[in-house]
């Protein structure tokens, strides 16, 4: 009696979870990947290392000459009275704290930007990746990096990244 109960229960999963598969058509997308090879997602990309390369350039020159003032005044300890070298020493202690400041205020700016121009491309690829899975009768698009394994076929990373290619110029 359970074993026909329990073949009766695994019959009726089964034929469930084939008509839900029937109905809904689910895929997955790699985001990074359309970001990184599309032509449009390129160009930020590159603005936004450029940006990165410029803060990192700048706050490593600044880095050096302040290293240099510092090596400068410790090489002049001997010679300098100790009020001067307290005085120096303090005036290197500030710009120290105005260089931190600066370099922490401009991580801060480029963490912004990077953030507002990986969401304005987000929101320009949102309405193509719709139409997408309209025309294809799509219910779920999942992104590729929240799934463990997954068949092939069900990737729409390529297309989306021709799509994305033809539309955005």
């Amino acid at each position: 009696m359970k074993k026909k109960f329990s073949v009766y229960i695994v019959t009726l999963l089964v034929l469930f979870m084939t008509n839900v598969k029937a109905e809904n058509a689910i895929t997955f997308l790699n985001l990074e990947y359309v970001l990184n090879n599309s032509v449009s997602g390129k160009v930020i990309i590159n603005e936004i290392n450029l940006l990165k390369k410029t803060n990192e350039e700048n706050f490593n020159n600044l880095s050096v000459k302040i290293k240099k003032k510092e090596q400068d005044l410790l090489n002049k300890k001997n010679i300098l009275s100790e009020e001067d070298f307290n005085i120096n020493l303090s005036n290197l202690k500030k710009e120290i704290s105005e260089f931190n400041q600066k370099r922490n205020k401009q991580i801060s700016v480029y963490e912004n930007t990077r953030k507002e121009m990986l969401d304005n491309y987000l929101k320009k690829i949102t309405p193509i990746i719709q139409d997408y899975i309209i025309k294809n009768s799509i219910s779920i698009v999942l992104n590729q990096k929240d799934i463990f394994i997954g068949n092939k076929k069900n990737d729409i990373t390529l297309d989306i990244v021709k799509l994305v290619d033809q539309k955005i110029k």
